[in-house]
């Protein structure tokens, strides 16, 4: 148990060494602008970019109406 130990520490500490290299050069960047668009939320109304001005979102595109199975790619 402690062979496994040390190894799975020495790993953690291998697969941390090229971030802890990279250093603190994080810059961000500007943001990039969304063309118009229209979208139907889970309400059955139509969702556009109006809503999401002047606030940081994150967008996540999933199924919400399938023929059969929908597939499972957003679990």
């Amino acid at each position: 148990m402690r062979v496994l130990s040390a190894l799975l520490a020495c790993l953690a500490i291998a697969m941390g060494l090229p971030v802890y290299a990279e250093g603190d050069d994080f810059s961000q960047r500007e943001p990039t602008p969304v063309a118009q668009f229209t979208l139907t939320d889970q309400f059955g109304e139509p969702f556009g970019l109006e809503r999401l001005k002047g606030q940081w979102s994150f967008v996540v595109l999933g199924f919400t109406s399938c023929p059969d199975v929908c597939p499972m790619t957003l679990l």
